[in-house]
């Protein structure tokens, strides 16, 4: 149970937006996570992740994918006011509050360095738990949050790899 431990600590009590359907496809190499935007503003995202095997659960808004050993979660909060830079900083400021307050460890991040959209990017560690990775974007009036978690039991390196080739899969 204590696998993906931060995973349930972070987001706890952030509010939803679930106006967006999610599909989850099997593809050549993985699964395509693809989402239509309901307010059109955007047309919605899209972005691969490589694996083989997938369990995947909803819950309170979330989606939650087990592939191949690692933990990838989805969610979507509503977005603070002003720019699209703006909006994401915010953002991160409210994580790493409650970040902080899990005693979690947080470092920059580059997995996501290629990606030409704006978009922000960190790594927050529970030590003796899990590794997260996440990735924010603006989507419409929302923020979409990606968390990419690993913890011992993962195959070595499968989660930066996971998340590298969603920053390199990733459309809006």
């Amino acid at each position: 149970m204590n696998l993906f431990r931060l995973l349930a600590l972070l987001l706890f009590a952030a509010p939803v937006m679930a106006d967006v359907p999610l599909r989850i496809v099997k593809s050549d190499t993985g699964y395509m996570f693809t989402a239509q935007s309901k307010a059109a503003k955007s047309g919605g995202y899209a972005f691969e992740v490589p694996g083989k095997t997938i369990r995947s659960s909803e819950g309170k808004g979330r989606i939650f994918a087990a592939i191949d050993g690692v933990m990838v979660q989805l969610l979507r909060v509503p977005a603070g006011a002003g720019t699209e830079e703006e909006a994401l900083a915010a953002h991160r400021q409210t994580e790493m509050l409650y970040l902080e307050q899990s005693k979690a460890t947080v470092t920059p991040s580059a997995l996501c360095a290629g990606l030409a959209i704006p978009h922000a990017e960190w790594i927050a560690e529970l030590a003796g738990v899990s590794t997260s990775r996440y990735l924010t974007v603006k989507i419409d009036d929302s923020i979409l949050v990606l968390v990419v978690a690993s913890n011992a039991k993962s195959p070595p390196g499968q989660a930066d790899r996971q998340m590298t080739a969603i920053c390199n899969s990733f459309q809006r």
